[in-house]
Parts: structure tokens; sequence; C-alpha cells
């Protein structure tokens, strides 16, 4: 499902960690006074074209996002590195990220995510070579609206976002969760299924609108450039140099 953006792609704190070797690794490091731990794919190449954090949705774990993500099959395929994060457990016994206003507990316990992404993000640099400008995220659900947030309050690490299953600036409780005024907009790639009982259609295009005009400055009106094989793709245009918004739509 992330193939689009997957073909685009051509530590300050104490740790202890598995070596990075091509394959699966585990990686744990210190944050907010937890433990928090990540999987890392190296594909078989030594030379890596990029860095792609694949999120988990709401109850979920770093295992499934690799798995439903086929990390490592888009990694040796495309020749970058794979990192699924894992969002801490609560007492209610789910796991979750802090959006602003959901998921698991995240929210009300003021968990820092972003700051975590951003240690992620530094340890992986630490221990291979990633190129400038190629780090992107991207998730699903619950992972897919922390990575809406690591694009306006992390664009100095993140250059793009592509993800599956959420709303920009919508959570449960309504729209209007975030304050997005990033340093450097970053475009990003937005997809929803027809049948998705979470967010529907409507709220997922509503908010792939307002990123696209508010924060990236795109003009309102939008182009289809797909539609066949129950998927529907539309498409947003930068006003300046041909620079894309894509919003597919799945039955």
């Amino acid at each position: 499902m992330f193939r689009s953006l997957l073909a685009t792609l051509a530590l300050g704190t104490s740790l202890v960690h598995a070596a990075l070797t091509p394959g699966y690794s585990t990686q744990t490091i210190q944050h907010g006074g937890v433990e928090r731990e990540f999987k890392v794919y190296l594909p078989s190449n030594s030379i890596y074209t990029g860095l792609f954090l694949m999120h988990h949705g709401w109850t979920e774990t770093m295992d499934s996002a690799c798995s439903y993500g086929e990390i490592e099959k888009y990694a040796e395929e495309y020749g970058f590195v794979g990192v699924c994060p894992q969002g801490l457990r609560y007492a209610n016994g789910e796991t979750g990220w802090n959006v602003g206003t959901c998921c698991a507990g995240a929210d009300s316990a003021g968990t820092d995510d972003v700051g975590f992404i951003r240690k992620v993000v530094e340890f992986v640099n630490a221990e291979v070579s990633i190129p400038p400008g190629r780090t992107y995220a991207g998730g699903f659900s619950n992972g897919c609206a922390l990575s809406f947030r690591l694009a306006c309050e992390l664009s100095d690490v993140i250059f793009g976002v592509g993800c599956a299953g959420a709303a920009y600036d919508h959570a449960y409780s309504g729209r209007g969760v975030l304050t997005c005024n990033p340093a450097n907009p970053r475009p990003y790639w937005s997809q929803i299924g027809s049948f998705d009982t979470f967010y529907s259609v409507t709220d997922s295009k509503a908010g792939w609108r307002k990123y696209a005009t508010e924060v990236l400055g795109c003009g309102s009106a939008t182009e289809v450039v797909y539609n066949q094989d129950s998927v529907t793709c539309e498409e947003h245009t930068l006003l300046g140099p041909e620079t894309h918004q894509p919003f597919p739509s799945l039955n």
C-alpha cells in the first residue's frame, strides 16, 4: 500500500542496542524516562537510498507495522533502511501514539512521541549513512496521524509523509487538533479506504485539502489523475515547481 511513496526513495542518549547488520534487529533507547523500542531493517545493499519510518496503528505493534507495510520486501527492492517504532503500552493494555487527542492514553499521559522519533532518526544516522533529505514517515491509522504530526513538528528531520487510514488534523474528538506551522513544509501522500469506519473518505479528503492549501500553499483545484480498478487518485498542484499532493481512495 505504500509502494507509491517507497518508489520515490531511490545519538544524544544512553542506549542499549544490537549491532545493525542486514536483516531485522530490535533496538532500545531511553527517552522521557522510559525504555523505548523500535525495529530496524537493513537491506543487503551497503549504500542506502533513504530511511523510511513505518508507524503502527492503535492497539498494534512494531511487528505488525513491519509486516503489513512489507518493509523487508520494499527495503530490498528500493535499497532504503526501514524502521518500525513501537508506541508505549498504557494501563488499559492498549498501545498508541500521542497525536493530540488520542490514542490509548498517550495524549493524557503527554507522551513525547515526536521527541522519541527524533532520537530514533538520530540513532540510525549515527549507525549507517543515510543520504541528506531522504528520511520519510508513514503509517496506518493512529500511526498515520502521528506521521502528519511529524510533518508539522519535525520538518527538519522528516522530508515527506505517505500513509493510510487517517485524516490530517482530525482525531476522534473532531477537527482542529494540530497547529501546523512547519519550518519546512513537506509534501504528503494520503490514502483512505471507502469502507473505513473510523475516518471517512470525506474526512480524509478534507484534511488532505486543508494541508495542501494551508500548509503547502497549493491552489484549491484538484485533478483526478487515475480512476479505475476501484481506485481513484486526485492531485493538488503546488503553486510552484512541479510538486504534487496525491490522494488515492480505494474501494
